[in-house]
């Protein structure tokens, strides 16, 4: 996937968050203004949101910091986004730090606008080029190559068998609330065999005191880079990051039309629009 792709006239969308000369080059490309979608936690890779908004205005662009949860947008995010948008100067950059809720949030603001359906505003937004790759995370570059197609294809089969069966879409989505991320999987595991380890420790051998030790180990370079020796197997048995999770929910409810309300909402009633999207983020 390129590192930045353009959603229509005025918006586009950064796979990651810039660094400082990232920034001072899109100010020469003409980007006039920022939005951050990251928490302010999220500092891997780059700058900080602080860091980020102080160097933007030192640049002379227009920086907003819109948090989005990185289980994905809701339609109150979407209606906030639209809201920060239309307070910038255009051409606007829009990122997070995986690509993952910057472009669905420029995406569902393509299709508001233009009264398109999401599948329309993607179709569009790609410019009849082909599919290109899906924004990658973390642990999914740390993955082979095969299992990350194999995921992406079956959330592609799941969205197509949906769009044809959305009486279906509902219980979809209530499994997908259920499903257990490969970090919730990787914590569990880790904290189960951690104690078992310092039980037996103390109960049966101090030698079994190694293993809380490299648990903590595994979950320290887990932090630090993505990937830990439990990784290949917990993604071969097709365990799915929380970006790939919410991938597939922002599809289904985009097909149920969850999103469809904001579009149909006079522009100029504030009210409407706010219970569409409060409606919408409940579905």
């Amino acid at each position: 996937m390129q590192d930045r792709i353009r959603i229509g006239e005025g918006l586009v969308v950064g796979r990651r968050a810039p660094g400082t000369a990232e920034l001072a080059r899109l100010g020469a490309e003409g980007v006039r203004g920022v939005v951050d979608l990251r928490l302010a936690e999220e500092t891997a890779g780059g700058l900080s949101p602080a860091q980020e908004a102080e160097e933007a205005r030192r640049l002379g662009l227009a920086y907003r910091h819109l948090p989005v949860p990185k289980d994905g947008p809701d339609a109150a995010a979407l209606e906030r986004f639209a809201g920060t948008l239309a307070e910038l100067p255009a051409p606007v950059l829009v990122h997070c730090d995986d690509g993952v809720r910057a472009a669905t949030l420029g995406i569902a603001h393509r299709a508001r606008r233009e009264g398109l359906r999401m599948e329309e505003a993607l179709a569009r937004s790609l410019g009849g080029r082909p599919r290109a790759g899906v924004p990658q995370t973390r642990v999914s570059r740390h993955t082979d190559a095969e299992i990350n197609r194999r995921i992406a294809l079956e959330i592609e089969r799941s969205v197509h068998f949906h769009a044809a069966r959305p009486e279906l879409i509902g219980e979809r989505l209530r499994q997908l609330d259920a499903e257990w991320d490969i970090e919730r999987v990787l914590e569990t595991n880790a904290a189960s065999l951690a104690l078992a380890g310092t039980l037996l420790g103390i109960l049966v051998r101090r030698s079994y005191l190694a293993l809380p030790v490299a648990v903590t180990g595994f979950l320290l370079q887990h932090a630090l880079q993505g990937w830990c020796p439990p990784i290949p197997l917990f993604r071969r048995m097709g365990v799915r990051t929380a970006e790939e999770i919410a991938r597939e929910r922002m599809a289904l409810k985009a097909l149920r039309g969850d999103f469809d309300p904001l579009r149909q909402a006079p522009a100029e009633d504030a009210r409407a629009r706010g219970e569409a999207a409060l409606r919408a983020a409940a579905a």
